[in-house]
Order: C-alpha cells, then structure tokens, then sequence
C-alpha cells in the first residue's frame, strides 16, 4: 500500500511538473506572438521634407535636427516659421529644444494644408512629446521670439521608443535634493545615490548650477530616463566662463548675452516648481 501511495505521488508530482512547464512554455510563447504584433513606430523626418520662412541660423542644414548631437540647431528668428511634413499619417513629434523658449506655437495640418489644432505655450521641458491630432501629416513651428531646435523626431503609427522621453514636473515635495554643479556630478560625488533612490521609491529632486553644454545635459537626461526617473531635474542653467566648450559654443552658434542666462533660467524654475 505504502508503495503504491508513493507512485501515486510522484504521477501527481511528474503531472504538476509537466502541467507548470507547458504554462510557462505557452506564457512565452503568448509573448512572442504579442511582441511580434506590436510593430515600433518609426521616426519619418526627413530633410527633403522640410521647409522655412523668415532668416535664422542654419535653417538651410536641417540634418543638424536629426546628427544626434544635442549640441548643433537650428536658430528661428522671430516671427519665421519651419514646417515639417511627412506622407505618413503622424501621431507625434518628439522635439528636442537647444534653449528652452518662453513661448512656442505648433501647428498640425492635414495632407491638405487644413489646421487641425494650432497652441501656444510655454515649453517646461527641453525634451518633450506632443502627440498629434488625427490625420496629421506637418507640423510647423514658430514663436515671436527666436526659438532654437536641436533635435526632431516625427512619429508614424506604432509603439514610441522606450527612449522617448516623456516628463513630469520636478518633485513637489521631495525627501532628498542634490544640488550639483554640472550634471554627472551626481554620479562622481554621490555614488549609486540616485539609482538608489530610484529603487527605493524616495521622492527627490536634482538641481543643477549650470547645463555644462547642450549635449552634456542630453546625456544626463537620457541617463535619468533609463534609471527610471520620471520627475524633471532643474536647470539652473548657470554659465561657467572657465567651461571651454560653452565658450566655444556662444561664439559659434549664439548670439545672446550669457549674463542673461541665469535670470531666464531662474524664470523656467520658477514656471515648474
């Protein structure tokens, strides 16, 4: 009796066993099939596709929109305008902005030329996603102040990239702030702090003194998106005389007065928080 009692168990046990594979197995299966029907969406700018009015820097060299490196633009005078168009339908733009524009107006327009939807507003964050009405096929881009463009994406039907980066507001109540002065200082004086506090679900809040650069802040941000920060960091957006790559980038590609760029930053602050 004994015997057969343990055979008995070890059938239900080989039964179990098999049964918790073939789950698993299906589950992953499931996820392949899942997987392989949700196609990306795909990025559709294209320069060939592009057009402006008014003067500006480097409106001519619109691949500077789409080179990867945060540090090249596009400068739009006051009251200029660029248009991007696609033959695709679009859900979005993904827009990456050299400075960040007291205000910005965008535009979507049907295959026809028709306005969809027309806003005015005041960007918080220098990498944002504006999703597009239906039936959008261009999108134009102007200001009565002269806005700059460093990078532009512009989104077909599909799943968005994990990489595009959709903010929150900074933290409102945070439990733990780092104040630095360039961002990876967070990295070289603080340690694992952030990925830390990301794991642990502590609210906190990241400031920086001064971007360092355009790409610089690129590479913090998109660092940040990957550790799973979702709340914005703040830009004081101090210029330091001594940084050699901001001194070249205000002769080569600027024209404005650095003095003013703490006041303006300590506007946008004051906006988000």
């Amino acid at each position: 009796m004994a015997a057969a009692s343990e055979r008995r168990k070890g059938y239900f046990m080989r039964i179990k066993t098999l049964s918790a594979l073939l789950l698993v197995t299906l589950s992953v299966l499931l996820g392949c099939i899942t997987a392989a029907g949700e196609e990306a969406a795909e990025d559709v700018f294209s320069a060939e596709a592009y057009t402006f009015t008014g003067k500006g820097l480097g409106l001519e060299a619109p691949e500077r929109l789409s080179d990867g490196n945060a540090n090249s633009y596009i400068l739009i005078k006051a009251g200029g305008t660029a248009s991007f168009s696609s033959g695709q339908p679009l859900q979005g733009a993904y827009i990456g902005w050299f400075t960040l524009p007291d205000e910005a107006e965008l535009v979507w327009q049907s295959a026809d030329g028709t306005v969809l939807s027309k806003e005015k507003y005041s960007p918080d964050f220098v990498n944002e996603y504006k999703a597009a009405p239906e039936n959008s096929f261009s999108l134009v881009i102007s200001s009565k102040q002269d806005i700059s463009l460093s990078e532009l994406s512009l989104y077909g039907a599909g799943t968005l990239p994990e990489t595009v980066q959709q903010w929150e507001k900074p933290t409102s109540s945070p439990a733990m702030m780092l104040v630095c002065g360039y961002p990876g200082d967070e990295l070289l004086w603080f340690g694992g702090l952030v990925p830390q506090a990301v794991a642990d679900g502590t609210p906190f809040s990241l400031v920086y003194i001064s971007n360092y650069s355009r790409a610089r802040q690129e590479e913090c941000l998109a660092m940040l998106w990957d550790l799973g920060v979702r709340n914005y960091p703040v830009f004081l957006g101090a210029e330091s005389r001594r940084n050699e790559e901001t001194v070249y980038l205000e002769k080569a590609w600027s024209d404005s007065n650095p003095s003013k760029a703490l006041g303006t930053a300590l506007t946008h602050t004051s906006r988000l928080l």
